[in-house]
């Protein structure tokens, strides 16, 4: 396997791979979980036949109602062989907000982005507000309610937190604002 990826789009997910060599792959299956435990076959996707040049593909998953799910790859061989299990992607979906809705948040960005110790939300005016750091498996690792705003800046510790993807929720009343953010 050469490439695996999955990527949102407004309405679907869309799941791209390609492989560097072809023999004897008779057909692709993708599979998807939202708990990295219980996978289910969403696709099957034909090969393009023998070769040893780059083949690619992609397909969309339609089921766009998680936040965060995991696809996995396998491939068959002519005789329904398992040939390979590639690596898990994992894909988190930000959650699309109209600017009109979102009442204070509609300004608040987050920065620097990637940060190595302390992030940063700005332009944060709505004292009640909830902030959650979620990692890549959904966990809550950071939770606290916006009780004092100094100079309209909020400031998260990420020090102690591992390299990687997490997830930052805003949320006032029934609005939620999302931010992807990666920790180096």
């Amino acid at each position: 396997m050469a490439t695996f990826r999955a990527k949102p789009l407004e309405d679907r997910n869309l799941i791209e791979w390609s492989t560097s060599v072809e023999l004897m792959i008779d057909y692709f299956e993708l599979e998807r979980s939202f708990d990295q435990v219980n996978y289910e076959t969403i696709r099957t996707v034909s090969s393009n036949g023998d070769g040893n040049q780059i083949q690619e593909y992609q397909t969309v998953d339609l089921n766009t109602t998680k936040d965060t799910i995991y696809y996995q790859l396998k491939a068959y061989d002519l005789e329904e062989n398992l040939y390979i299990i590639n690596k898990t992607v994992v894909l988190i979906r930000e959650e699309l907000s109209s600017i009109d809705n979102l009442n204070h948040l509609h300004h608040t960005s987050l920065f620097p982005n990637p940060t190595t110790d302390y992030l940063f939300i700005s332009d944060v005016n709505a004292i009640g507000c909830t902030v959650r750091v979620y990692d890549v498996s959904g966990k809550i690792v950071e939770e606290f309610e916006i009780t004092d705003v100094s100079n309209n800046q909020l400031k998260i510790n990420f020090q102690n937190l591992a390299k990687g993807f997490y997830i930052v929720k805003i949320e006032e009343e029934q609005i939620v604002k999302t931010f992807k953010i990666l920790k180096e």
